[in-house]
């Protein structure tokens, strides 16, 4: 069950990095244009320019390294990546928390 859920972490910390990262955004890109074949005329749209079936396939993949493969340079590698997506997680939070308090500061100020 750890595992299980150790992987849907995994992925969306892979999605999460190749949607939102700058460098990501420039390697995707190249992707989608060496894959026509990945193109869906249902959907109007190539694979990587959807979420969530971008999601499935890294989530697939991870799921066939971690759960049936037990490879340790890719867990580690994988576990970095956790480690990461949490860190930016709780950079959010505490942003967050920090521009909470910043607003009372300034709404106290002009009473």
């Amino acid at each position: 069950m750890m595992k299980i859920i150790y992987v849907g972490l995994i992925t969306e910390a892979f999605v999460y990095i190749l949607f939102s990262a700058a460098p990501m955004a420039w390697l995707r890109s190249k992707v989608i244009f060496k894959t026509p074949f990945l193109y869906s005329n249902l959907k109007k749209q190539h694979m990587l320019e959807c979420p969530i079936c971008t999601g499935f396939y890294i989530c697939a993949f991870v799921f066939l390294f971690v759960v049936c493969w037990e490879v340790p340079a890719l867990s580690a590698f994988f576990s970095f990546v956790l480690a990461y997506r949490i860190f930016t997680l709780l950079k959010d939070i505490f942003g967050c928390i920090f521009n909470f308090a910043m607003n009372l500061i300034l709404w106290r100020t002009k009473e």
